[in-house]
């Protein structure tokens, strides 16, 4: 790198890495009469450019919090580590990481878009007290009378409810 006339090195430095890079320059000082002085180094350290991801979205079971691990998940791209979420706003979590020396922060956002909970699947079923009857991989006797079992649904799944009548 030579630079005639002036005392400013005009680089453009991009670090894509994700960690800090240092460029070393070699600087050898002429005078105006072409003489050389004794060259000398400048080290200058260039920060990673901070990449919050692209926006995304997620779908999550109405009241439900999503966790900032599915926050994160949602972003697309190729989003760092470390940032942190704010929200929501509406329905829009901000995910945002803060400057790295002179680069600037970055910001994406996650829409979070809430679906009903379903209505629950109820099977009514009678059986003779000498039947059986399975349901979800459990048989009940009919010998044990009458019951009522509930599972729960996860992840915005339908409950289900085994009302047996003997």
């Amino acid at each position: 790198l030579v630079a005639v006339g002036t005392s400013v090195i005009f680089d453009n430095l991009v670090n894509t890495s994700g960690v800090s890079q240092d460029v070393i320059y070699t600087v050898t000082p002429t005078s105006a009469n072409g003489c050389a002085g004794l060259p000398f180094t400048v080290t200058v350290t260039v920060h990673p450019e901070v990449n919050a991801g692209e926006n995304g979205f997620l779908i999550v079971c109405e009241g439900t919090l999503p966790s900032d691990a599915e926050l994160f998940g949602a972003l697309t791209g190729s989003p760092d580590e470390d940032g942190v979420w704010t929200g929501p706003v509406g329905n829009v979590y901000t995910y945002t990481l803060l400057a790295s020396g002179s680069c600037p922060g970055d910001t994406a956002t996650v829409l979070v878009i809430e679906t009903p909970e379903p209505d629950p699947i109820v099977t009514e079923e009678t059986i003779c007290s000498d039947e059986t009857f399975t349901w979800n991989g459990v048989t009940y006797d009919g010998a044990d009378c009458s019951t009522s079992v509930t599972i729960e649904g996860e992840n915005c799944a339908a409950d289900q409810t085994l009302n047996l009548t003997v």
